[in-house]
């Protein structure tokens, strides 16, 4: 029958039926389908649909018909059909087409499986609330049986276990009922997952082996390659770390050759994670940093927190974590800010915050480790995750060992070693039974502290363990955790005997080996400090160090930072430092018109659009192989985001009034000074845009965070303004430095940069005590109009949502419009009149006999560095005017 919505399909290439005995072709296909047949299934339900874009046919058969065929689509791995298909069929929901019950399941099926690859959690929860309607009953088992599994993990992902676990267990017995033992087998993976998640690991590795068997069975490789995944996370939480990676090995073998990237993506996780926690750092980012790029392209957004959790968790793990700390912290924010996006509930949330203490232990604040270390016992008490709450033990334990509490420490490892022998766990528990038996041998013999005594004796032989304990306790791995620098027992045991041993020998000098030596961090790169990025803050300095690290990597950064803080030039130094031939072009969002921001964007033809007139290269062209640089991404309209956006998926430019793309390689930077998140929130900036751009934050610090470099700040930027190295003593003396490290700095380093620069006109014309009276009375309280008295600083800028809001109104042109450092002030004894004393409007006057004072002009140009425009506005009068006194001033020195 005729659709009542002629656009359903007209804005999408879609597949539309066009066979007449559709019914028995779908009849067909579900006996394929309940086989495993995917292949055989798509063969002959492609066939009933066209490929159109002017549909005008959308009848429940032939959604029907869709639908089954994105099932075997997804399981083909045939992507870019299976998003263009799930769009029609969720505008099919949206547009309230009417459809039979099995039609609607398919469609509802579809739709939550695409919201919540995409994280759209909240969303996915809203359609399955329509799953307990009763049209549910009317729907065939196998199609109800895919819907209660596509429920069951989004329940999972919601962490809402025991939901999970009804949904995946109903739909094994509607599998069952079916008759198919590939959907059986699917439901036995999703009843294990949730074991898994529970962690009854024994549990959930037996029903793994079952699916396999099922699955190899029917012959369905696809299915098995994706139980093989399970089981080896399964066997990792277990403890085997040899099967675990050995079934990671087997599926990735097995996704190679059926050509399925997803499954290649979650093996190569696997193997990133056992390599990241055997200490095997740069095989683990061989792994995990192209697995991480691979789920940003695909939208998988766990896969890609996932990585970013198992990188951290490599540089933690490493032989010397120092080294790795800019790199941690970095993995580690970006990882715990998507997670609380996705689920701040969720596992992956409560995981980051069990590296995030062990971050703070390496970075020796072991009472903040172990309060965040407490926090992550009890989100997972509250959530039911005993292996992660086994885990959180395991780091309140090492983190009062470094306290000097070991009782307290003791009593930690205890709980965990409960935890993970209620578990089964056959890795981890050795490692905590390692320093309980250290422990307990300070408590009884506490002067018996070698290493050898401690690797004289192994931890205790659990009752009923198996023969494979023992290998996965001499393994490599286990050997590397219980000697880890940071962490390990048998290395705490050693220096601490090596301690007493000094104490003993005060002769002796104790070095300690080269791999768990103090690491200095590099300084950073002479770039920066060329650029004006001169500093001796640790915040900072770990910022500039970080962006090194991914200076070459053609991913996008963002840069966020009040205004005033630097972001251009640090985008200036990426582009430096990244090697690339191309030019460093900025967009300024701010000031983009939207009518014109894809033409300035990707270039127009002519006639594009009115006034047109010649061929015009986009600014994605101009930074071709080079960096594009995106400043204050916060203020671009939504349609212009859409355009951005289109360019980051696809990286191709197409210019207005062309039918031909072209792909442009060239590096996205982006900055802001406003919070995204907050913005995201309200809908004012697009979520899967921000995720884009979000591949690595830097933040940039503000100067009242970074107040030790003042005085390096001070003097970099008097040179730079053309000031004599001896007068900025004179000016900048101990008591005003002490004066200006009180002030809030809502300007940052702009502001002072514009303090600097105006004292030095002041110090020539009026003496140092002047220059120093109007930088005690307004330097560091922000752009404000002289209505202020002296010393009152106006509200700080980062109380506000917008932080560097007081920059941004003067950018914009808010208060006076005028410079107010060339705002007149009483700095003159009472009655002496000032040389240099302009009115509050009219700023620039003749002279008794009729001439123009050149001084007065000559200052406001040093102020504006020769900038006429800028000069004018300091002055208080028209351009016109000013470009006529400069032209005057260049004639009376020519």
């Amino acid at each position: 029958m005729p659709s009542e919505n002629p656009n359903l399909s007209g804005r999408h290439d879609v597949w539309i039926a066009t066979s007449q005995d559709v019914r028995s072709i779908i009849a067909q296909a579900r006996i394929y389908l309940c086989a495993g047949a995917w292949q055989s299934a798509h063969e002959l339900l492609a066939p009933a649909v066209v490929a159109t874009t002017a549909a005008t046919d959308a009848n429940p058969e032939t959604l029907e018909a869709l639908g089954l065929l994105l099932v075997a689509c997804s399981r083909l791995g045939h992507i870019e059909h299976l998003a263009q298909g799930t769009a029609v069929l969720r505008e099919a929901l949206a547009l309230g087409v009417p459809l039979d019950p099995e039609s609607r399941a398919l469609a509802t099926l579809h739709a939550l499986r695409q919201m919540i690859d995409r994280g759209n959690y909240a969303a996915a929860a809203s359609v399955a609330a329509t799953l307990c309607e009763p049209w549910i009953d009317k729907v065939s088992c196998w199609t109800r049986s895919r819907v209660e599994l596509v429920a069951a993990w989004l329940s999972a992902r919601l962490g809402d276990l025991e939901a999970a676990e009804r949904s995946a267990l109903h739909g094994a017995l509607l599998a069952e009922e079916s008759r198919s033992d590939s959907l059986l087998a699917d439901a036995l993976v999703a009843v294990a997952n949730v074991r898994s998640l529970q962690r009854d690991l024994i549990g959930a590795q037996r029903i793994l082996a079952q699916a396999v068997e099922y699955y190899w069975r029917v012959g369905d490789g696809i299915g098995r390659t994706t139980a093989l995944v399970n089981r080896g996370l399964a066997l990792l939480f277990e403890g085997d770390v040899v099967g675990s990676a050995a079934a990671f090995t087997e599926s990735e073998a097995s996704a190679l050759s059926l050509g399925r990237q997803d499954s290649l993506l979650r093996s190569r996780l696997g193997l990133g994670w056992l390599a990241a926690r055997g200490g095997r750092t740069e095989q683990a980012r061989r792994l995990l940093l192209p697995a991480w790029r691979a789920a940003r392209r695909a939208g998988l957004k766990r896969e890609e927190v996932l990585a970013l959790e198992y990188l951290s968790e490599a540089y933690l793990w490493a032989s010397d974590p120092r080294r790795f700390l800019p790199r941690t912290r970095a993995a580690l924010g970006l990882c715990r800010q998507q997670a609380d996006f996705l689920d701040p509930e969720g596992d992956i949330s409560l995981e980051c915050r069990i590296r995030e203490a062990m971050l703070a232990h390496v970075e020796e604040h072991p009472s903040q480790a172990e309060r965040v270390a407490l926090e992550a016992v009890e989100h997972a008490r509250r959530q039911r995750f005993p292996w992660e709450e086994a885990e959180a033990w395991r780091v309140v334990g090492v983190a009062r060992v470094a306290m000097g509490c070991l009782d307290g420490a003791f009593e930690a490892f205890g709980q965990s070693l409960d935890l993970f022998l209620g578990l089964g766990e056959h890795f981890e528990r050795w490692y905590v039974e390692a320093w309980l038996h250290v422990l307990d041998g300070m408590r009884v013999a506490p002067r018996s502290n070698s290493t050898a005594d401690a690797e004289a004796h192994s931890p205790r032989q659990p009752q009923g363990g198996s023969s494979n304990v023992g290998e996965v306790q001499h393994t490599e791995d286990l050997k590397h955790w219980l000697r880890h620098a940071q962490v390990g027992p048998l290395a705490w045991n050693s220096s601490r005997a090596g301690l007493s041993e000094a104490s003993r020998k005060p002769t002796v000098q104790a070095t300690a080996p080269p791999e768990i030596a103090p690491d200095t961090p590099p300084p950073p790169s002479p770039t920066w400090s060329a650029l004006g990025l001169v500093t001796r803050s640790s915040t900072l300095r770990d910022t500039l160090l970080l962006s090194e690290t991914y200076a070459a990597e053609s991913i996008p950064i963002l840069i966020l930072g009040e205004t005033g803080t630097g972001k251009d030039l640090l985008a200036r130094g990426l582009h430096d430092l990244s090697g690339r031939g191309g030019r460093l072009v900025p967009v300024n969002c701010a000031a983009a018109q939207r009518q014109l921001f894809a033409a300035e964007l990707f270039g127009a033809r002519r006639g594009a659009y009115t006034g047109a007139v010649d061929h015009r290269r986009g600014l994605i062209h101009e930074a071709s192989e080079g960096t594009i640089f995106f400043d204050e991404i916060a203020d671009l309209d939504p349609e212009a985001q859409g355009y951005l956006l289109r360019f980051l998926d696809s990286g191709e430019v197409r210019p207005l009034g062309d039918t031909r793309g072209e792909r442009v390689e060239t590096r996205v930077l982006a900055a802001t000074r406003r919070d995204l998140h907050a913005l995201v929130a309200s809908g004012s900036f697009r979520e899967d845009l921000y995720m884009r751009l979000a591949a690595v934050i830097l933040v940039l610090p503000p100067l009242r965070d970074r107040l030790v470099d003042l005085p390096l700040l001070i003097e970099a930027l008097w040179l730079r303004a053309g000031g004599a190295p001896e007068d900025r003593e004179t000016v900048f003396t101990p008591e005003v430095l002490r004066e200006l490290r009180q002030r809030p700095w809502p300007g940052n380093v702009r502001e002072l940069s514009h303090v600097v620069s105006r004292s030095i006109p002041l110090l020539r014309a009026r003496g140092a005590a002047a220059a120093r009276a109007r930088i005690q009375n307004r330097a560091g309280l922000g752009w404000h109009d002289g209505s202020h008295g002296q010393g009152q600083a106006r509200s700080h800028p980062a109380s506000s949502g917008d932080a560097g809001s007081a920059a941004a109104r003067m950018d914009s042109g808010g208060g006076s419009g005028r410079d107010p450092a060339l705002a007149p002030t009483d700095v003159t004894p009472p009655g002496r009149a000032s040389a240099i004393s302009p009115s509050p409007h009219r700023i620039l006057a003749k002279d008794p006999e009729g001439n123009w004072p050149e001084s007065l002009l000559r200052n406001a140009l040093d102020v504006a560095k020769g900038h006429v425009p800028t000069a004018a506005r300091i002055l208080g009068i028209s351009r016109s005017q000013a470009y006529r006194l400069y032209k005057q001033l260049r004639g009376s020195r020519g």
